[in-house]
């Protein structure tokens, strides 16, 4: 018996390695997905508590009600369960969402498993590079996402589908084709597809008559009481046929084209369908197309790009020359899966016909080499999506300190109003984020936690920031030595009561808290809630340790100036005149994204490039010793200011506060001496670069 060659040694290697990078996704995956949970609504989930009454009265209603252009039955039935049996916390909605996701690669990449045409070396590799790609850790920015359980289970469905038909199982194929169409708009394409699929392999004719039956009658049933989408254009890639390329193929190559130019993103994307075209051409001549591999592969990737071109006739704007739209990270999911698919149906296929040029091996490293090229370069763009997760904690950790900060609660959904409409219920029955509410500790004593101890810890608050109804906080500390059974900290008054709580955010520090004083990697941020405990004078912090309360140095002091709400605000004060401006539309102005309070009267500037001053006229201060004033800045605040002065004697009474990255119009509710008759406004921009601007409106009247 010859000793196995050097060759053979080589794949054994490569494939330990292969084991070891996919664990290591896996890991990472999972971690990625514990840090990035939010335990609080984001965007459409708000969706499900608004049918939480419909759940607990089992009024079925609800599954029929429409989704934007979706019918999310299936879906909907896992977020039932998740207010009904997980307190609505979305643990059980995230968890089947990954397993919907993990089980679609097991369908996807058992295909093979069986297939004895390959080599058992041959078949793991399959399975475990195919796993490196889908378990790539970029997809906890999908699968931590809870409500995107619609396209995870949507995918789980058409791959099951595929594979039923592929073996003659009609009625599990069928069953499958069902959930799909109810699971996400996408999923209507799925029944012509599978018809088609049946034709091409020739099936029998009852086949093709029940699955044409259950086409027509689960399509036509879909529209009943249908509300089509405005947003859905037809006829925009006949009438831009270059941008529906690129969309398509910027669609496709996710995650690949967020590392570089739209064009490359499209070019990648379009060379996928090409390689696809071919490999179904060398199948055909072969005679494998009647195979599962081919049949589940081949359909997988016909379906994804059905989906491109429907997702291009809804979401296609020619005026997002980035073309963001088609690389949503919402999306990631279906071309990820995608690329296995094509990943498998290249190694099948090479040892299968025997390719001897390109070989199983050499496809192996081939695609290792690309994809840790693509894992570092994507390092950046992943990072910044990440900022979705924190902005959620962000507004989670304000609504755990009682606190409705409209700016913040419109990061993670457009309605403040609705927020706050469904908050007092969530609270009443405990739910998500309520499920453990601290608020009950606000205004009691900070020694229940621990005797107050006379050592300090490394780290002090860098700074305070005024918030709707209360303060933001944002700090630093070390807490490596100092073990505690939180990962919280505690707010103090100058009487040692708790004001708030402070937290390391698991997602990251928010780049907008950011400053040059503040180590990111140890930053926290909290926030005080004036209603429940206003401390008047200083505000000190603490973490709780199996020892006591270690406190921070230092003793920070409360905001004088607060963020005025929407509901706060009155009519503009008349007979304002502003010098040094260039007249601006508020809307011109404001950077992406677009949304927030905005002013309904002028803004003004100083032109792009030019140091000066906004000043306006004097006016008469209002009678209720409180004014609102509306300030937008750009990126960067070095070199800007902005004060309330009274007119007659020239003395400042506030300085506005200004924060690096803040994108949205703020509007500062500054209180004044009752003696004070006349009020001005003076605006400085000393800054020279291009992101250091300044912008001012008409100053308003407190309600």
């Amino acid at each position: 018996m010859n000793p196995p060659s050097v060759s053979f040694y080589l794949r054994v290697a490569l494939t330990y390695s292969l084991i070891v990078w996919l664990a290591y996704d896996l890991l990472s995956t999972i971690e990625r997905i514990v840090v990035y949970y939010v335990p609080l609504p984001v965007g459409d989930y708000w969706r499900v508590m608004q049918n939480m009454n419909s759940y607990r009265s089992l009024h079925l209603g609800f599954l029929w009600q429409q989704h934007n252009e979706h019918r999310i039955i299936f879906p909907e039935v896992i977020f039932a369960a998740d207010v009904l049996l997980g307190q609505g916390r979305m643990i059980l909605t995230t968890a089947a969402s990954v397993l919907c996701y993990a089980t679609t690669w097991g369908v996807v990449a058992g295909t093979v498993l069986n297939d004895g045409g390959l080599s058992r070396l041959d078949r793991w590799t399959t399975l475990l590079l195919s796993g490196v790609v889908v378990f790539w850790p970029v997809v906890a920015l999908v699968l931590a996402q809870p409500f995107q359980l619609q396209w995870t289970l949507m995918q789980l469905a058409i791959v099951f589908s595929l594979l039923s038909l592929a073996r003659g199982w009609l009625a599990a194929a069928i069953t499958a084709g069902i959930v799909a169409t109810y699971s996400s708009a996408n999923g209507l394409l799925l029944f012509p597809l599978l018809f088609v699929v049946a034709v091409v392999l020739r099936m029998q004719r009852r086949f093709l008559v029940w699955l044409a039956i259950c086409a027509v009658t689960f399509t036509s049933l879909y529209f009943v009481d249908y509300r089509f989408s405005r947003d859905t254009n037809l006829g925009g890639p006949l009438a831009h046929p270059a941008y529906f390329f690129g969309f398509v193929g910027g669609y496709l190559s996710m995650p690949f084209g967020g590392m570089m130019h739209p064009a490359f993103g499209a070019s990648v994307g379009l060379l996928s369908i090409l390689t696809f075209a071919a490999l179904f051409v060398l199948a055909k001549r072969h005679g494998l197309l009647g195979t599962s591999p081919a049949v589940v592969l081949f359909g997988y990737a016909t379906f994804t790009l059905l989906t491109a071109v429907m997702t291009a006739a809804g979401r296609m704007d020619t005026v997002d020359k980035d073309v963001a739209a088609a690389r949503a990270t919402r999306y990631l999911t279906m071309p990820l899966v995608n690329w296995a698919a094509l990943l498998i149906l290249v190694v099948w296929l090479s040892g299968r016909l025997k390719w001897r040029i390109v070989t199983v091996p050499r496809i192996t490293v081939a695609v290792s080499i690309c994809l840790l090229i693509s894992m570092y370069k994507l390092r950046i763009w992943q990072k910044d999506a990440a900022e979705y997760f924190q902005h959620g904690q962000l507004a989670a950790l304000s609504i755990d300190n009682g606190l409705v900060d409209s700016q913040l609660i419109e990061r993670i959904f457009p309605s403040p109003e609705f927020v706050a409409l469904y908050l007092p219920l969530l609270r009443r029955d405990r739910m998500a984020l309520f499920y453990d509410d601290r608020q009950r500790w606000l205004g009691q004593s900070a020694t229940r936690f621990g005797d107050l101890q006379a050592q300090n810890i490394p780290g002090e608050i860098s700074y305070t920031f005024p918030a709707e109804h209360g303060a933001q906080v944002v700090g630093w500390a070390d807490v490596s030595a100092a073990r505690g059974p939180f990962r919280w900290l505690l707010l103090m008054d100058e009487q040692e009561r708790v004001v708030g709580f402070g937290e390391w955010l698991p997602a990251g520090f928010p780049p907008e808290l950011r400053t040059e004083i503040t180590p990111t990697q140890e930053a926290w941020v909290g926030f005080i809630n004036y209603a429940a405990a206003a401390p008047k004078s200083g505000i000190r912090a603490a973490v709780v340790t199996r020892k006591g309360l270690v406190p921070l140095r230092g003793v920070a002091s409360v905001p004088s100036i607060e963020a005025a709400s929407a509901s706060e605000i009155g009519g503009v004060l008349p007979n304002v005149i502003w010098t040094g401006e260039r007249l601006v539309s508020p809307t011109s102005v404001q950077q992406p994204p677009a949304y927030g309070w905005l002013p309904s009267e002028p803004a003004y500037r100083l032109p792009p490039h030019a140091a000066g001053r906004i000043v306006s006229s004097p006016f008469d201060a209002p009678l209720k010793g409180c004014v609102v004033i509306p300030i937008l800045h750009g990126n960067f605040t070095r070199g800007l200011s902005a004060h309330l002065l009274d007119s007659d004697s020239g003395k400042q009474l506030a300085e506005l506060p200004f924060r690096d990255g803040d994108r949205l119009w703020s509007a500062w509710r500054v209180r004044f001496p009752s003696e004070v008759k006349h009020l001005r406004i003076a605006a400085a921009d000393d800054g020279r670069d291009f992101f250091q601007w300044i912008v001012v409106s008409a100053p308003l009247s407190c309600k």
